[in-house]
């Protein structure tokens, strides 16, 4: 069985596919998977990474203020059908999946002319542009959140299955992350980080509280974002960085098993792995994205008593230690909302994602 996965843009659209796909090998040793991408994009270097065989289409998402890059990326919409075309007849799959983002706009309509079946994914709370504009391609249309489905025109073809999450996920505690990273089982660490792509905001407020909180007692790892990561280099103490200034973390598993609190944005796979998990969270939604579908799905982990949730007009190096030692300083409270994390969201996704694969193949 070939599986083709169309992803691409951010890591909540590139992380669930090299999930699904790392459930696929594990019930399917036999089965190939590759992945379409945009060449330049972290796809490409997370799919070689995994072993897999990759395609590039040269595609962009829309910018959401006027501007005269659109036009360009009219263009490579226009194209990106034909070249679509050429990668499925290439590796001739038996499968397509999309998990979002502009990728999956040319191949999930493309395959589905072809005859192959085809699978959308949805990790927010409410379905982007890409989803909304392929939804009738798909045959199912995989969702997170329930509350996703009453946004889309099929909801028949709706099934919620959670987020499938990569095996590192399912496998690691405190303890043994604590004892990998070279922490000590009392330590109280708070995982600051924004996102794939880093969040300015966040990282400004990290690095100027980062004195503060370590008078108290708190080990602040903060992953800047590799774009950010220089700039604030310079900001840290020389002996501070070495394994708790990042520019990224690809072990982010044994990260967020390690932490006792956890900062970041409010995408949608970022909440699934802070469920899985089960940490308690300090989130500050990007009010730069479609919808604000970001401050919706940091709600859902509020309202359930997981998170505590900051907009960014509200964010400040006071405001983002106080609630870090507010935490600290309320260990009961720390513990319920461990708990509740724990208890949101859809705990059989693998399972989920399996019937859905023998319902259309």
């Amino acid at each position: 069985m070939k599986v083709l996965f169309a992803c691409g843009g951010s890591g909540g659209h590139i992380t669930p596919a090299i999930a699904m796909a790392e459930i696929i090998k594990k019930h399917f040793p036999s089965a190939e998977c590759a992945f379409v991408g945009n060449e330049n994009g972290m796809e490409r270097r997370m799919a070689y990474d995994g072993g897999y065989l990759f395609y590039p289409i040269k595609i962009e998402g829309l910018h959401r203020s006027l501007s005269f890059r659109n036009f360009r990326t009219l263009l490579l919409a226009a194209r990106a059908p034909a070249r679509a075309r050429q990668i499925l007849k290439e590796f001739a799959p038996a499968l397509v999946i999309g998990t979002g983002g502009y990728v999956s706009y040319p191949m999930i309509p493309a395959a589905k002319k072809l005859g192959i079946p085809t699978l959308l994914y949805e990790p927010n709370a409410i379905p982007g542009l890409s989803v909304r504009m392929t939804e009738k391609h798909a045959d199912l249309l995989l969702l997170q959140f329930e509350a996703c489905a009453a946004r889309l025109k099929h909801r028949e073809r709706t099934r919620v299955i959670g987020a499938p999450l990569r095996t590192g996920f399912t496998q690691m505690t405190r303890s043994r992350a604590r004892a990998h990273l070279g922490f000590g089982a009392n330590d109280f660490i708070v995982l600051c980080f924004g996102g794939s792509l880093g969040a300015e905001c966040i990282s400004t407020a990290a690095t100027e509280s980062f004195s503060r909180l370590e008078k108290q007692g708190i080990t602040l790892i903060h992953a800047t974002g590799k774009r950010l990561f220089e700039g604030l280099k310079a900001r840290y103490p020389k002996e501070v960085r070495e394994g708790k200034l990042l520019p990224y973390i690809d072990d982010m598993p044994t990260y967020m098993a390690a932490a006792n609190v956890i900062v970041s944005r409010a995408g949608a796979m970022t909440l699934a792995e802070i469920s899985r998990i089960g940490r308690a969270a300090v989130l500050i939604p990007s009010p730069y994205v479609a919808e604000n579908h970001q401050e919706k799905n940091a709600l859902l982990y509020e309202k359930r008593g997981a998170a505590l949730l900051v907009k960014e007009a509200a964010l400040t190096p006071d405001s983002f230690s106080e609630r870090i030692l507010f935490l600290k300083q309320n260990p009961a409270l720390l513990s319920r909302m461990e708990k509740n994390a724990s208890a949101v969201g859809v705990k059989n996704s693998e399972e989920c994602f399996l019937a859905s694969l023998n319902e259309i193949l």
